[in-house]
């Protein structure tokens, strides 16, 4: 039970973690030359975020009446989504030490595109970091979905 309110939590934090970082990258879009990085990029933070919306959604159905998961699969499923969450963090705080500085008025930015063309394949890195553990994070899930539809239906459970 402890494993599924941990990841829960992650799952609230991650998303939290995700809509912070499409709000750094909206804040970049003045590149234009990196656009097409950035739009990569965007689409993997966003992607990340659909898969744990639909977790979190998941969860929360499955968790009334439905059996104990168990603790290694809870497990291996919570380490995927905290390490997305490290991940959406360095992500968010590059863009802002790196690439964003406060502007002369409030709100507004200065965008540091030297910095950006100097840390390129940082940002390839991450974003292929993010691809990878949310392809991982689906994996499980499914392993999840198919252990809990077995059980289901071992037990007569509709």
């Amino acid at each position: 039970m402890a494993e599924a309110v941990g990841l829960a939590a992650s799952i609230i934090s991650i998303v939290g973690a995700a809509d912070a970082v499409l709000i750094s990258l909206a804040k970049l879009k003045v590149f234009r030359n990196a656009s097409q990085d950035l739009l990569s990029l965007n689409n993997e933070v966003a992607d990340l975020r659909v898969v744990m919306s639909q977790v979190e959604s998941y969860i929360a159905a499955e968790s009334v009446g439905a059996p104990a998961l168990p603790r290694d699969l809870l497990q291996q499923v919570l380490a995927l989504v905290e390490r997305a969450n490290g991940e959406l963090l360095k992500l968010d705080q590059l863009i802002h030490y790196r690439f964003l500085k406060s502007g002369t008025f409030e709100g507004s930015y200065k965008v540091f595109r030297f910095e950006w063309l100097k840390t390129i394949a940082t940002v390839e890195n991450h974003r292929q970091s993010i691809r990878e553990l949310r392809q991982n994070i689906i994996s499980q899930l499914l392993l999840v979905t198919t252990y809990v539809t077995d059980l289901k239906t071992i037990c007569g459970w509709t």
